[in-house]
C-alpha cells in the first residue's frame, strides 16, 4: 500500500457517521449520530482514524486500509472541497460545497449535499455522486428505493456546552454552561459548514466557534437536534476503498451501462442482467495485467449459484466481513447447500439444516476468503457467499461469544509495534489540539504547532521562546521535530533544525526523530534528517532498533534503499539479537524488494548469527525466501555449508520443510554438499524421507546425494521411511519406490541388524520392493528411451483409450496408497462429493513429450525450477477419452471458462474451483482431471497474451515466464500455453 493515498478529502474535519462494518451496535454513538474527524495518518498504511462524537466522547476507528469501514462521511465541504462553477439547482449555492449530486437523468440538475439528503428534485430519479474535481462519478441507486436515516448532532437549534479544544477562556460562561445553537456558517475562512454560531444562555453573549475547522472542535452537544435524513448507503466511505474477498456488492448501473462496461471488457453475456436486481458476493480478485497494483475485476456469485466476471468499476461495495462480528446464515435450505457445495461442501444436509436461517460469531476469515463461524455450539467453515453480515441488536444479542481467541494467524500479529507506534502517534496528535491556547507561548504549543504544520505560528512562538525548541510533551516525551519528522511536514523540519533542534534527542523509549521520520515513511524528511549536521544515523532506541530496522518493518522500499544508501549498518542487532538483515527475511509486504535494498547494503555480513544461532542463509532458508538466498549465494557461498546448533545445513532446512526451490539453488549454484550430516548423523536425504517428500528426494538423488547414506543408528533414508510413515503425507508407498527404483539398497543392515527388506511387513509390499530393486538396473523406457514411471501397470492391463482404473481395495499396497493419495487432495476441497472412480492415465508418447519439456526448462533454470505441481482441470463427459489420447487443447481456450488470463489451457489449485467447469453427464457424474502441470516462472495474466510475456521486454534474450496466474504471490488458478508443459495424469469420475 506505500504507493496509495486517502482520498483526497480525507482530512482532519470531515464530518462522519456509522459506517456499514461498525463492531459495536449497543454503543454510543447510536445510527444517525455525527461526529467530526480530527485525526488522518499520513500513509495509508496506519489504520486508524480519530474522531470527536458530538456528544464529546472521543475514540480511533478503522478506516479501511484492512478493508474495515466503521464510519462514512457526512459532509466533507469543512475541509475546503469545492466544484466551482457548478450551482446547486435547488437552493442556488454557488459553488456547490462538500459532495456534488448530479441527475443521471436530466440534463443540468445538480444539487448540494443538503438539497440532495432533503429529496430535492425527483426522487425516482439516477444520480451520481462526486465527492471532489477530480473524482470519478460513482452511480447511486434511486433514492425511492434507498434507506434513509435521521441525522442528530450539533445543527440549528440544538443546544452545546464547552469541548475537547475550547480555547475562548470565560466566554461561555464557565465550564458546563450551555449555549444554544443559532446557525452552522455556511463558509468562514475558506470552510463550508466547520463553525457554529452560538449564544450563551448565561451571559447572551453570540460567538463562532468550531466544528471541524483544521480538524477542531471547541463545542460539544448538551441536547441534540435533529440535522434532517440523509441516505448512509449514498455516502463515501472514510478510507481507501479496495474490495476484499467476501464482499457484499451490488451493480447500480443502467443495463445499458454495465452491458458496455462488461462488453468493453469483452465480458458480458445476457445472464449478468441478475446483477441488476441482486445482492451479491466477491469470492475472487482478478488484476488483468502485471502492472496493475490492484484488482479492476471481481468475480461474482449470486445466490443461484452463477458466477460472474464484473469490471470493478460498476461495483459498489454494500458491506463486509470481520472477525468477531456477527453474521446470520442464509435462510433457504436450497440455497445454502447450493452455495457451499461449489465452495466444497459440508459434511452432511443435516448440518446444513441445522445451520439456515441462524445467527453466529465470526472467529477468523481464511486466506481464501472462507469464513469460520460458530452457530450455537459448533464451528463451521462457510462460503462467504452463504452468509450475511448485521448489525441487529436482536441478532448481536442472540449470536454466541466467541471462543477462538486462539486463531489469531500470523499476518494478524504481525507489525504490531508499527499498529502500536501509529496509535500512539495518533493519540499525541489529537492530545496536543486538546486546550492549546495560541495566546500563550507553551512548549505544548510549539509541539502543536510543529505536528499540525502550523510553519507561521511555529515561527512566532519560536521567536518569543527560542530555548523551547526541544520541549517534550509529557505524552511520551515527544518532541515537535519528531511529529513533523512522523509527519512529514518538510518546511517544519528545516526550520526546527535551522533554530538548532537536537536531531539526536530520544522520547521516552529512545526513538530519535529520524526513527519518527522512517516510522512515518517520509524519505524527504529521512534525507533531510540524514544531511543534517551531528545526525547519528545508527542510534539505537531502547529495544536496540535502529531506523534502517523499522524500514524493513514498515517495508517502505525507497526510505530504506535512502538508509542503505547512505551507509546505515544492516548488521546492527537489537536486543533480540536480530539484524535487519534477519528481519527482512520475516516481511511479507513488498517483497522480494525489501530483501534487495537489504541485501545490497556493502554493510551485509552474511554469516551473523542470532539468538537463536541462524545467520542470514539459514534465516532465509527458514522463511522459504528464494531471492534472499539466490543473492547471498552469488555474494558469498562459502557459507553455504555453516552449521546451526544441532548441525543442520542450510540444505538440511530447506529439505526438511519442503522448500524445493530453494534445495536447488543450493545444490546447483550453491554447490551444497548434499551428504552433510548433523549431529545424529543425518543427511538431508533422510530428512525430506521422514517428511515423505517425494519432488525433495528426486531433487536431492540428482544432486549426488547418497542415497544409502546412514544415520546415527544405521538407517537409510528407505529404514526411515518404512520404520515411520509420515502421518500428514500420503505418498509413503511411492516414497519407497522412489528411493528403491534409485538404487536404495534393500540388503543394507541398520545397528541392530535389520535390513530394509526386514521392516516390511506386507508380503505383497515385499514382494513389489524386491522385483522394483531387480528393476533399477534396467527401468523400463518408452521405445525413445524416457524411463517411464514405476507405478504404471503393465500393458496387458491398459484400455485402448489409455486409461488404468485404480481399485482402493486393490492387493497391490501402492495402488491402494495411490488411490487414497488422489482421494484425499481432491475431497480437501470437495468434501461433499462421492468418488465414483478413479483412472491412472497411461500415455507414453504424451509423457514422453512431458518429460523432454521438464528436462529442457530444468537445464536452464536449475533442478526443480521448472515447479512441477499437481492441479486440477473440470471438463465435458464427451472429451474424457480425447484428452487422454491427445492432451488438453489450448487453442480452444476460454470457450468456457473466459480467457482472462490467456488463450492458454486453464487449471485451478483446488479441485472446488474446477468443480465449477466440469459438466454433469447424463448420469448425474463429472469428470475431472488432476495434472502434472510446469508452471515455471509465473507472471500476471491477461486476457490477449497467446503465449507468457518476456521475463524482460528490453532484453528478450533472458527467455519469457512459463505461465500466467491470477495472483503471483498466492496463485489459484494457471494458464499455461504449451501442450508439453502438462500431463493428465488422473481422472476423476465423482458425483456431487
Amino acid at each position: 500500500m506505500d504507493q496509495l493515498q486517502w482520498p483526497e478529502w480525507m482530512r482532519a474535519g470531515v464530518r462522519v457517521v456509522r459506517g456499514p462494518d461498525w463492531q459495536l451496535p449497543t454503543q454510543d454513538p447510536k445510527e444517525g449520530d455525527l461526529g467530526t474527524l480530527i485525526y488522518v495518518p499520513k500513509k495509508v498504511g496506519d489504520n486508524k482514524v480519530s474522531v470527536i462524537w458530538d456528544s464529546g466522547k472521543e475514540r480511533m476507528y478503522q478506516s479501511g486500509a484492512t478493508g474495515t469501514y466503521e464510519l462514512r462521511a457526512f459532509d466533507i465541504a469543512q475541509v475546503g472541497i469545492v466544484h466551482t462553477g457548478i450551482r446547486c439547482t435547488s437552493c442556488s449555492a454557488n459553488p456547490i460545497r462538500g459532495m456534488r449530486w448530479s441527475c443521471s437523468d436530466c440534463n443540468n440538475v445538480e444539487l448540494c449535499t443538503k438539497c440532495y439528503m432533503n429529496d430535492k428534485h425527483n426522487t425516482s430519479h439516477g444520480f451520481v455522486r462526486r465527492d471532489t474535481t477530480k473524482s470519478d462519478p460513482l452511480i447511486l441507486s434511486k433514492r425511492a428505493d434507498t434507506k434513509f436515516v435521521q441525522a442528530s448532532g450539533i445543527f440549528e437549534n440544538s443546544k452545546v456546552i464547552r469541548g475537547p479544544h475550547w480555547r475562548y477562556k470565560n466566554q461561555d460562561g464557565g465550564d458546563t454552561k450551555v449555549g444554544d445553537v443559532k446557525t452552522v456558517i455556511p463558509l468562514k475562512d475558506n470552510f463550508g459548514n466547520a463553525f457554529v454560531t452560538v449564544k450563551w444562555q448565561i451571559n447572551n453573549h453570540v460567538g463562532e466557534y468550531r466544528l471541524g475547522a483544521e480538524g477542531y472542535v471547541d463545542v460539544v452537544v448538551f441536547d441534540p437536534a435533529n440535522g434532517g435524513k440523509y441516505y448512509p448507503e449514498h455516502l463515501p466511505l472514510v478510507g481507501l476503498i479496495l474490495l476484499k474477498i467476501g464482499d457484499k456488492v451490488k451493480v447500480n448501473l443502467s443495463l445499458m451501462e454495465f452491458k458496455k462496461l462488461q462488453e468493453d471488457a469483452k465480458i458480458w453475456n445476457d445472464d449478468m442482467k441478475q446483477c441488476l436486481t441482486e445482492e451479491g458476493t466477491v469470492i475472487d480478485l482478478v488484476r488483468q495485467s502485471a502492472d496493475s497494483k490492484h484488482a479492476s475485476l471481481t468475480v461474482v456469485q449470486y445466490k443461484n449459484g452463477k458466477q460472474f466476471q464484473i469490471m470493478r468499476g460498476a461495483l459498489f461495495r454494500v458491506a463486509g466481513f470481520q472477525k468477531g462480528g456477527v453474521v446470520r446464515i442464509e435462510s433457504t435450505a436450497d440455497v445454502l447447500k447450493n452455495l457451499q457445495r461449489m465452495r466444497g461442501g459440508l459434511k452432511s444436509d443435516a448440518a446444513i439444516l441445522a445451520t439456515k436461517g441462524k445467527v453466529g460469531r465470526l472467529l477468523k476469515i481464511t486466506k481464501d476468503g472462507d469464513l469460520k463461524v460458530l452457530v450455537d455450539k459448533t464451528k463451521f467453515i462457510f462460503s462467504p457467499a452463504c452468509c450475511y453480515p448485521t448489525n441487529d441488536p436482536k441478532d448481536v444479542k442472540a449470536a454466541p461469544t466467541a471462543v477462538d481467541s486462539s486463531s489469531s494467524s500470523e499476518d494478524e500479529n504481525e507489525g504490531k509495534t508499527l499498529r502500536r507506534f501509529a496509535d500512539g502517534i495518533g493519540e499525541a496528535m489529537t492530545n496536543l489540539k486538546k486546550g492549546s491556547d495560541g495566546s500563550v507561548v507553551t512548549g505544548e504549543a510549539i509541539v502543536e504547532s510543529s505536528g499540525n504544520n502550523k510553519l507561521d505560528h511555529l515561527k512566532a512562538l519560536l521567536k518569543k521562546s527560542p530555548q523551547q525548541v526541544d520541549f517534550k510533551v509529557a505524552d511520551g516525551d515527544r518532541t515537535g521535530l519528531q511529529l513533523a519528522s512522523h509527519e512529514g511536514h518538510i518546511e517544519i523540519v528545516k526550520f526546527l533544525i535551522k533554530q538548532n533542534a537536537d536531531v539526536n534527542l530520544a522520547d521516552a523509549v529512545g526513538d530519535t526523530p529520524l526513527h519518527y521520520a522512517v516510522f512515518g515513511k517520509q524519505p524527504e524528511v529521512v534525507e533531510i534528517l540524514i544531511n543534517s549536521k551531528g545526525i547519528k544515523i545508527n542510534s539505537q532506541n531502547k529495544a536496540g532498533v535502529v531506523p534502517v530496522h523499522v524500514a524493513v518493518n514498515t517495508a517502505d522500499i525507497s526510505t530504506l534503499k535512502l538508509l542503505v544508501e547512505q551507509g546505515c549498518d544492516v548488521t546492527i542487532k537489537d536486543n533480540n539479537e536480530d539484524t535487519p538483515m534477519h528481519d527482512a527475511m520475516i516481511q511479507k509486504k513488498n517483497q522480494p524488494g525489501v530483501i534487495e535494498a537489504v541485501l545490497a547494503s556493502p554493510t551485509c555480513k552474511f554469516n551473523l548469527k542470532n539468538k537463536a544461532g541462524l545467520n542470514v542463509l539459514h534465516f532465509a532458508c527458514v522463511n522459504n525466501k528464494v531471492k534472499a538466498v539466490e543473492i547471498i549465494l552469488s555474494k558469498s557461498a562459502d557459507i553455504v555449508n555453516e552449521t546451526i546448533p544441532g548441525g543442520f545445513t542450510a540444505l538440511h532446512i530447506a529439505a526438511f520443510n519442503d522448500f524445493i526451490e530453494i534445495v536447488s539453488l543450493l545444490l546447483v549454484k550453491g554447490k551444497a554438499n548434499p551428504n552433510l550430516q548433523d549431529n545424529k548423523k543425518r543427511t538431508p536425504l533422510l530428512l525430506a524421507a521422514s517428511k515423505g517428500f517425494k519432488r525433495i528426494i528426486e531433487v536431492l538423488i540428482e544432486g549426488k546425494a547418497n542415497i544409502n547414506e546412514q544415520d546415527l543408528d544405521g538407517d537409510t533414508a528407505l529404514h526411515v521411511i518404512l520404520k515411520d510413515p509420515p502421518k500428514e503425507n500420503d505418498m509413503g508407498t511411492n516414497v519407497i519406490y522412489l528411493l528403491v527404483g534409485n538404487g536404495a539398497d534393500i540388503y543394507l543392515k541398520n545397528k541392530i541388524g535389520e535390513t530394509a527388506l526386514d521392516l516390511i511387513k506386507d508380503p505383497v509390499l515385499r514382494q513389489s520392493v524386491e522385483a522394483i530393486h531387480k528393476l533399477a538396473a534396467s527401468p523400463a523406457k518408452t521405445d525413445k528411451g524416457t524411463v517411464i514411471p514405476v507405478n504404471w501397470s503393465s500393458k496387458e492391463m491398459m484400455n485402448d483409450d489409455y486409461q488404468v482404473k485404480l481399485d482402493p481395495n486393490d492387493k497391490e499396497p501402492a495402488i491402494r496408497d495411490e488411490y487414497a493419495m488422489v482421494a484425499k487432495h481432491f475431497m480437501k476441497s470437495m468434501p461433499n462429493a462421492e468418488i465414483k472412480t478413479i483412472k491412472r492415465v497411461q500415455n507414453a508418447s504424451l509423457w514422453e513429450c512431458y518429460i523432454v519439456q521438464k528436462k529442457k526448462m530444468e537445464s536452464k533454470m536449475g533442478v526443480g525450477h521448472a515447479n512441477e505441481m499437481h492441479l486440477y482441470h473440470g471438463t465435458l463427459p464427451e472429451i474424457v477419452d480425447l484428452i487422454c489420447r491427445e492432451n488438453f487443447d489450448f487453442r480452444i481456450a476460454g470457450t468456457r471458462v473466459g480467457a482472462l488470463y490467456g488463450q492458454g489451457t486453464y487449471f485451478a489449485l483446488e479441485a472446488r474451483y474446477s468443480d465449477g467447469y466440469a459438466m454433469t453427464s447424463n448420469d448425474n457424474t463429472k469428470f475431472m482431471f488432476v495434472v502434472k502441470v510446469l508452471v515455471g516462472k509465473t507472471c500476471i495474466g491477461n486476457q490477449d497474451y497467446r503465449k507468457p510475456p518476456y521475463l524482460d521486454p528490453d532484453d528478450k534474450k533472458k527467455g519469457s515466464y512459463d505461465s500466467c496466474v491470477n495472483d503471483v504471490h498466492r496463485p489459484t488458478v494457471f494458464c499455461v500455453f504449451d501442450i508439453n508443459q502438462y500431463y493428465p495424469e488422473y481422472i476423476i469420475e465423482y458425483e456431487v
